[in-house]
């Protein structure tokens, strides 16, 4: 799936997959996150990609000078939820300009 994003007055188009793990014994699923802008070929230095579960940071990916894309994996167990959480950060200063965390992601398998 994949929808528009706004998020310190700038779009994006943020990217989810999930499917479930087989090669593992535990009954486990991952999310792709990915976050790309519409409007320029690379994203806005220092807009953060997050996700957590149960309040927890699992990954965190920031845009560098040139980045066209923030991608990030997370896996879990089926009845684990995944929050992502866009920031967008003035480079110079550091100050947070924008923050959009998104309702939980979850898996439902068949």
């Amino acid at each position: 799936a994949y929808r528009p994003i706004t998020l310190n007055q700038r779009t994006f188009w943020l990217y989810l997959t999930t499917w479930a793990m087989e090669e593992t014994s535990e009954s486990e699923w991952s999310l792709l996150a990915i976050l790309e802008s519409i409007q320029t070929p690379t994203l806005p230095t220092s807009t953060r990609l997050m996700i957590q579960s149960d309040g927890t940071t699992l990954i965190e990916e920031e845009a560098k000078a040139q980045s066209a894309y923030l991608i990030a994996q997370v896996i879990g167990s089926w009845s684990e939820k995944f929050t992502l959480t866009l920031q967008s950060f003035d480079p110079e200063s550091g100050t947070l300009q924008d923050s959009l965390s998104l309702p939980p992601v979850v898996f439902q398998p068949y």
